[in-house]
């Protein structure tokens, strides 16, 4: 996860075109990232699409729900 940029996570879930991204983050350290949607619905499908559609850079990811409050 070190060598994928917030543009790559940005990029990789737009062309899902689930809905409107409202925020990107990495925790590199970590190896993960946050992608927040408009809507409950779009983050549902983005999981959905995403879990499908699960290489990024190379590397196969995850997808799932966090919530922050």
């Amino acid at each position: 996860f070190l060598q994928v940029s917030q543009l790559d996570l940005h990029r990789h879930f737009h062309a899902l075109g689930v809905g409107v991204i409202e925020e990107v983050r990495l925790q590199r350290d970590k190896g993960f990232g946050f992608v927040r949607f408009n809507t409950h619905a779009e983050a549902a499908l983005a999981i959905q699409m995403g879990n499908t559609q699960s290489i990024l850079c190379g590397r196969q990811i995850k997808v799932r729900f966090y919530a922050y409050y």
